[in-house]
């Protein structure tokens, strides 16, 4: 079994307040967990970009979980075939890419 993170349940969501300043909320919270600004640094159409791609975490995160459920199978398939065949090295290779990503999110 695929440990969970301890994140906030999503789904989470975009709240738009002002021109300058993006929030996201976790749902049942009323604070948010993240607020975004542009700033000199970064363009108010980065800062939109960058805030899509973090309210999308927790179905990221879900969708890569699902995938290595299906890739351990899939690899379990395999055993017994021989390590060098290439479509066996490329499904492991993979998972082990998916695996880390899981690891870099805190999903284990």
């Amino acid at each position: 079994m695929i440990a969970r993170t301890q994140h906030s349940p999503g789904p989470w969501l975009l709240s738009w307040n002002g021109r300058v300043k993006r929030a996201i909320f976790a749902k049942g919270h009323s604070s948010p967990l993240a607020e975004l600004r542009a700033s000199s640094s970064i363009s108010s159409l980065e800062a939109d970009a960058n805030a899509l791609l973090i309210v999308s975490a927790p179905d990221l995160l879900k969708t890569l979980q699902d995938e290595l459920t299906v890739l351990d199978a899939e690899a379990r398939s395999w055993a017994g075939c021989f390590d060098t065949d290439p479509a066996y090295i490329a499904v492991k290779n993979r998972r082990d890419k998916v695996r880390a990503v899981i690891a870099k999110a805190g999903g284990a």
